[in-house]
């Protein structure tokens, strides 16, 4: 049997970015790495910063902001403004060097696997660098800390933050939705 897939869209609006989590019983999409998992997969989750803007529509804009950034600077050149053309063309370049960034720094995600014996976090960032941390599923610890509610797992003294990009309450969701992951792991553990 194919396994299911949820796309959930789980942001209200809040700026630019409306976080996806993307949850799957798919063996191979949790297995992001060289050194798969062996036990079955409980929960898997992929977090990403959306962006409002698609590669195509980045140079759709940049072309309409060339189109009418070099016609008003070459009007101030010929009327001898000849500075504003330089600095026209800093600012030009500025703003396409920001939509561009931009839509590169949505390519970074958050990977979670969580498997009978282990929690596993991948982060890939826009560049395209992993780091992964695992923890053991037993053990795991997931906390809100602060006013933020900074969302963290860890044991044995070694934490890491998740879901940098998500809104309070979004994070507070999926604490919930990964301690009832890790209350079903451990529950067993505990009857015996």
């Amino acid at each position: 049997a194919e396994p299911m897939i949820e796309l959930f869209d789980i942001g209200l609006f809040h700026g630019l970015v409306i976080p996806h989590i993307m949850r799957t019983g798919n063996r191979e999409f949790a297995m992001t790495d060289e050194n798969p998992l062996d036990d079955p997969i409980r929960y898997s989750a992929v977090l990403r910063p959306h962006r409002s803007s698609s590669r195509r529509a980045v140079k759709i804009l940049s072309i309409l902001v060339l189109c009418l950034f070099l016609p008003t600077a070459l009007i101030f050149t010929a009327v001898g403004a000849w500075p504003v053309f330089g600095f026209m063309g800093i600012e030009v370049i500025a703003l396409l060097f920001a939509l561009r960034f931009n839509h590169k720094i949505g390519r970074a995600f958050d990977a979670i696997a969580i498997t009978d014996d282990e929690f596993r976090l991948s982060r890939v960032d826009p560049w395209g660098r992993r780091r992964q941390w695992k923890f053991q599923s037993r053990w795991l610890q997931i906390r809100l800390d602060g006013p933020l509610q900074r969302l963290t797992v860890g044991s044995h003294g070694r934490t890491v933050a998740i879901g940098t990009f998500l809104t309070p309450d979004e994070r507070a969701r999926l604490a919930a939705d990964l301690k009832s992951e890790i209350a079903k792991i451990a529950l067993p553990a505990a009857v015996s």
